[in-house]
């Protein structure tokens, strides 16, 4: 399963949605406006920042470079998005760990967030079918068949069938 011990990558989650509501708290009072593409580069590397502080390792800060490194060279991908789709670009198409996160703001400002971890091959992502974008995806249906087959490891959310025929909800939640 997922290399990320769930006990330590809890702490790492809830230090980033406290850092990322802080962070939104100082846009606010500043009036600055960010799109929800910069937010989620922000939320990623907060976590970044934060996987660095309680697991040691090093989040390099080039793109063709993984996202974290772990003291034992396990390199880890960290996809943000605040839809149900997650975008990769040319280096997602390498094999390795993957924390794929989706995430929103309630109301109050409150990050809600489904986490999950899993292990991605160049295979199991789409690619834009375009020979002028270059970009890959990974659905919620390609992600929930995954989670069928034991291959992800879901550590804050839900994601499971919906109520009409072929759909797929996600869950996004805070801490209790």
């Amino acid at each position: 399963m997922f290399v990320l011990n769930t006990l330590k990558f809890e702490t790492v989650l809830r230090n980033t949605k406290r850092d990322f509501e802080e962070l939104m708290r100082i846009y606010e009072n500043f009036g600055l406006v960010k799109s929800k593409k910069q937010l989620s580069e922000d939320l990623s590397g907060l976590m970044e920042t934060n996987l660095e502080r309680h697991y040691g390792g090093t989040a390099p800060k080039s793109d063709k470079d993984p996202d974290f490194i772990l003291e034992d060279g396990t390199a880890i991908e960290i996809k943000c998005t605040s839809t149900e789709n997650w975008r990769g670009g040319t280096f997602s198409k390498r094999a390795g760990e993957y924390v794929l996160v989706t995430w929103e703001l309630n109301e109050s400002n409150e990050l809600l967030m489904f986490v999950c971890g899993t292990y991605l091959e160049e295979s199991d992502w789409a690619g834009s079918g375009s020979e002028n974008y270059y970009a890959t995806s990974m659905t919620k249906k390609s992600l929930y068949d995954m989670v069928s087959q034991d291959r992800v490891t879901v550590y804050l959310g839900d994601i499971s069938e919906g109520n009409r025929r072929n759909t797929i909800k996600i869950l996004r939640k805070s801490f209790a």
